[in-house]
């Protein structure tokens, strides 16, 4: 797992949409940054520091700075995966908001693919902000998060305090109390 922070967006260097019309193997090398797979249709076949993976669709992979990787066999025409290089914010002493998988089955890798999308539009100047892209980024990131198993924040947590957060928690859970019985504006 990574440690997962959200005080400040990360930093996207690069990405795009891979999809190869022939075989293809991922050539070999070390990157300085991290780099994010989705895998949208067939599958990807990865040797991460001596550890071979298969990345198939609907499953996400993050390579850590300095990890020497390379494709073992060859894919099938027709594969086909994001994939983002991207810096992690300083900690600045914090501990992590939660963690982010190295390698999973997404719940719902469609969530993932339109925010994929989103990320590749703000990036290639699509909004006229200079970080859009770095923001869609963490939201994709949030994303991968939440379906890998990111912790729940409580009202008592101190990322939530007394503000927004903790209204908006409270709001989400008297909404699903009320799922149950008739909902009135008063007690929500």
């Amino acid at each position: 797992m990574l440690p997962f922070y959200t005080h400040r967006p990360y930093r996207l260097h690069m990405g795009g949409h891979f999809l190869a019309e022939e075989p293809w193997s991922h050539m070999a090398r070390k990157i300085t940054d991290y780099e994010l797979l989705l895998g949208v249709s067939e599958i990807v076949y990865l040797e991460v520091e001596g550890e071979r993976y298969e990345i198939g669709p609907g499953e996400a992979m993050i390579l850590r700075p300095g990890q020497f990787h390379r494709g073992f066999k060859p894919s099938l025409p027709g594969v086909s995966f994001y994939w983002f290089h991207f810096m992690q914010p300083e900690a600045d002493g914090r501990d992590p908001d939660g963690f982010l998988p190295l390698h999973a089955k997404c719940a719902n890798p469609n969530r993932l693919h339109i925010l994929a999308r989103q990320l590749l539009h703000a990036a290639s100047g699509g909004y006229s902000l200079p970080h859009a892209g770095d923001y869609f980024l963490t939201c994709l990131l949030i994303e991968l998060a939440e379906q890998g198993g990111l912790p729940v924040r409580t009202p008592s947590s101190p990322s939530c305090g007394n503000g927004f957060g903790s209204m908006l928690w409270k709001s989400n859970l008297r909404l699903s109390e009320s799922r149950r019985t008739a909902a009135t504006t008063s007690s929500i």
